[in-house]
């Protein structure tokens, strides 16, 4: 039995707003679809926009999220990490939190990085040139793409 877990809406929760964005497995926005969100001890149920974001708040200091939901017309349900302390930008451990987070498998960072290239409309070179670096932190942080 769960006993630290409980229900939370936005209007009543202290602590740090947070936007995520959920995708399927070809990355595409999972619009309209409910997710559960566990920070630290709490567990927060809401439901993804039409472009597929979610914003709550999580308890000031929680390091990490994890997003539970089922894509769109799928069954198959995803669990997904996402780090909330990350290093700065511009280096590689910064790109690799941040490909990371965005579902991308770092295990093999030149096939992430190819990767992400080719969803964000970047020549695929496999390196974190200044243009990647730049694609990736807009899109990470400021969620553009």
């Amino acid at each position: 039995m769960i006993t630290d877990a409980f229900w939370e809406s936005l209007d009543d929760a202290p602590g740090t707003e947070v936007t995520v964005a959920i995708h399927d497995h070809a990355r595409r926005p999972c619009a309209n679809r409910a997710v559960t969100i566990v920070a630290g001890p709490r567990r927060i149920f809401a439901a993804s926009d039409g472009q597929g974001r979610v914003t709550v708040r999580v308890p000031d200091g929680t390091e990490r999220l994890t997003l539970r939901y089922v894509p769109t017309d799928d069954a198959t349900l995803i669990e997904a990490t996402v780090e909330l302390s990350l290093p700065p930008p511009g280096g590689e451990a910064g790109a690799r939190a941040r490909l990371a987070n965005l579902g991308y498998d770092v295990g093999d960072l030149p096939w992430a990085v190819t990767r992400f290239q080719l969803n964000f409309g970047l020549p695929p070179t496999g390196t974190l040139d200044a243009s990647t670096q730049t694609k990736l932190t807009a899109v990470h942080d400021g969620g553009a793409g």
